[in-house]
């Protein structure tokens, strides 16, 4: 498939997601100083669902991952995502990952080459970055 059909065919799952956010179905997490609402985040083949804490939540992704199946006639491989959560108990992570039939991703992760989740402040959260840029350079 190319990549620019591939582009149009996975924009119709950031709109099932846009529509569940305004029908309030699904709840994305607020983030940055003027706390945006993000509900789903796309690069190439990489998407993200990033919300609150909730099973309704996880109910809606998996609803929208299955209508996005049916409309695009593409296959969700289930077994090659992953559930992750910030200050989560294992329990409510476990119920998601039975939900989604999924595994668990343990935070910090990497997304793009870039850390999630870590902690930006520490000049250690950076290091594999900096090694990247540096070989590229040195090259």
């Amino acid at each position: 498939m190319t990549s620019f059909l591939f582009l149009i065919i996975v924009e119709g799952l950031a709109r099932l997601v846009r529509q569940a956010i305004k029908k309030n179905l699904y709840c994305g997490v607020e983030v940055g100083i003027h706390e945006t609402k993000v509900g789903l985040l796309q690069f190439a083949d990489n998407t993200l669902f990033m919300c609150e804490a909730s099973t309704q939540n996880v109910r809606v992704v998996k609803a929208i991952l299955r209508s996005f199946e049916l409309a695009s006639g593409l296959k969700v491989n289930f077994s090659k995502t992953k559930v992750g959560g910030q200050g989560l108990n294992s329990t409510l992570i476990k119920d998601f990952t039975s939900i989604l039939n999924n595994n668990h991703m343990k935070i910090p992760f990497v997304f793009l080459g870039l850390p999630i989740g870590g902690n930006p402040r520490r000049k250690l959260f950076w290091q594999p970055m900096v090694d990247k840029v540096r070989s590229k350079l040195s090259s």
